[in-house]
């Protein structure tokens, strides 16, 4: 019984308030920016484009097309800083959806498919002008 009422004081007192409204403006800016001084602290700012086309590089390596990364040298994606970034963002973002319980597999019209579409050709003619990222 009283592990039980631990863990609805811990919920009601911690997981209701981080994860169960949205967050006020100022937090949401203030955890981004502290992320992104460390991140310019310890490895570089925040971009996918450069990982992205180094991936695309090394997936052509392992199907025997010889290609280098327009950008940075192909090397194992394991051993890059940079991409175990980009994945500690991917795995972040999954988890605060799980644990928010926003993680949905959502449909929409096929108009919203279209927008989807051209809004992801129009970001990534952006990014190959105006590289390293303009997420």
């Amino acid at each position: 019984m009283a592990s039980q009422s631990v863990a609805g004081h811990l919920r009601a007192t911690l997981y209701v308030p981080l994860f169960s409204r949205p967050w006020p403006i100022w937090a949401g800016a203030l955890a981004f920016a502290v992320a992104n001084v460390l991140m310019a602290a310890y490895a570089r700012g925040l971009g996918v484009f450069p990982q992205m086309s180094m991936w695309g590089a090394s997936l052509y390596n392992a199907l025997g097309i010889p290609t280098q990364g327009p950008f940075y040298p192909v090397t194992p994606i394991l051993l890059d800083i940079h991409s175990m970034i980009n994945f500690g963002i991917l795995l972040g973002v999954l988890g605060v959806a799980l644990l928010s319980r926003e993680f949905k597999l959502r449909t929409d019209s096929w108009r919203g498919y279209a927008q989807g579409f051209v809004g992801g050709v129009l970001m990534g003619i952006g990014t190959v002008l105006v590289p390293p990222c303009n997420v």
